[in-house]
């Protein structure tokens, strides 16, 4: 028998189980604007799970951004990271993710690119100032 259960990576829906309870706990307490943590030891599911109830949320009501901070290392990383996916959840087409960065997030640089399926992708620089600080106050700001 094959084993139904993928490791090693983040699953889709169709591949997610026995964690109604908890989807249905993280959904409302995003609806209800709370702060809270998530946490288990590695390779338990987390990033699945947290991708799951973004999904889950009315599009109508809610703009997510999942942002994944493991590959940063500290405040310019950080802010750049944020305001990537700040930029991408909040438009789809290269010209509205740019109009969106630069509406927000006007001590970055941005630049579109195209990925491997021709998919629009944004990415930052610091501006010429070199000041990090108000970039961060700037990209932590935005998503109110």
């Amino acid at each position: 028998m094959i084993n139904p259960f993928r490791y090693g990576g983040v699953v889709g829906k169709d591949a997610f189980c026995n964690r109604k309870k908890e989807l249905a706990d993280l959904v409302k307490a995003m609806e209800n604007g709370e702060r809270l943590f998530v946490y288990s030891e590695r390779r338990m599911g987390k990033t699945s799970l947290l991708r799951l109830v973004l999904e889950k949320l009315p599009k109508s009501q809610f703009l997510s951004a999942y942002i994944d901070l493991w590959p940063t290392d500290g405040e310019e990383s950080f802010a750049i990271a944020s305001a990537k996916a700040i930029a991408e959840s909040m438009a789809t087409t290269a010209d509205r993710m740019l109009q969106a960065a630069r509406q927000f997030f006007s001590r970055l640089t941005p630049s579109i690119s195209a990925d491997a399926a021709g998919n629009p992708q944004i990415s930052f620089e610091f501006g010429k100032s070199g000041v990090t600080a108000p970039a961060l106050q700037e990209v932590l700001a935005a998503p109110g």
